[in-house]
């Protein structure tokens, strides 16, 4: 996966003419514990909001839900219609679900594959699936 660093986060999302994204922080007694990454987009002519990348602790779900809650005020304000997202694991999921969010089946569904050869014993690490972060943005 990616690494969500400052150099990462400046050339994926702000180096972008093509595409314009809106970038969330959240920050408690002067550190900063979590980012989001968004984008208005289109869907069947309407205006839909993209939640795009995100990482916050997972032993903090007030965070993620936070900026989450940022994001849809945004889209509110900009005439979205709804706010789409992919969350891979347990704990996002669930931070979504709280604020309102729906899970839908998806016509094209988003497969994972991984080949971890048993000789690979340094890639045992990947193997478990519920390890992984995967956002939109991966």
């Amino acid at each position: 996966m990616i690494v969500r660093d400052r150099k990462y986060l400046n050339r994926r999302y702000r180096g972008r003419p093509d595409q314009s994204y809106s970038l969330y922080g959240y920050q408690s007694d002067g550190d900063f514990d979590g980012i989001l990454v968004a984008r208005l987009g289109g869907y069947a002519g309407m205006r839909w909001g993209y939640i795009v990348d995100f990482l916050a602790p997972e032993r903090s779900p007030e965070v993620l839900s936070a900026l989450i809650g940022e994001a849809i005020a945004e889209f509110r304000a900009l005439g979205a219609a709804a706010v789409v997202c992919f969350a891979g694991d347990k704990v996002s999921r669930g931070a979504f679900f709280r604020c309102g969010f729906l899970s839908v089946l998806q016509r094209r569904p988003v497969h994972f594959i991984r080949f971890i050869r048993s000789e690979r014993t340094d890639l045992a690490g990947f193997v478990p699936f519920e390890n992984w972060y995967v956002t939109m943005g991966d």
